[in-house]
């Protein structure tokens, strides 16, 4: 299985999605122009291989800001978790805000709201 790498620019969200390693991240912000053009082959690599690992996956989502565009596309990645949790995957979500962002702790916890997927909230210091 290959791994994923997408280096983050100002505003598209880096990725890492290393299963040799157990990584599975995104990173920085997530502003894009057109978000399906950045988020499409984020969701092809998961539909095609998150199914396949056979183990625990702790996805790092690391996103400082999104925009509503970017919070949809989120969103869709979640469904597809809890999907694929329902059908015996183990995927847990690590959601890491800036202690005092307030925006995104809440954020996090909307989510996690939504979802019957296992969600930590990590604050950074």
């Amino acid at each position: 299985m290959e791994k994923l790498k997408i280096a983050s620019t100002f505003n598209d969200p880096g990725v890492l999605f290393d299963p040799e390693n157990d990584i599975f991240e995104l990173h920085g912000h997530s502003l894009p122009e057109d978000v399906k053009e950045v988020y499409e082959p984020i969701i092809a690599w998961i539909d095609k291989n998150f199914p396949q690992i056979d183990k625990k996956i702790e996805f790092n989502f690391r996103i400082d800001y999104f925009n509503t565009a970017s919070a949809k596309i989120i969103q869709e990645i979640f469904f597809r978790f809890q999907k694929m949790n329902n059908e015996g995957s183990d995927i847990n979500i690590n959601w890491y805000y800036d202690f005092d962002d307030s925006d995104m702790r809440d954020a996090g916890k909307d989510f996690a709201d939504l979802f019957s997927i296992p969600f930590k909230m990590i604050p950074n210091d």
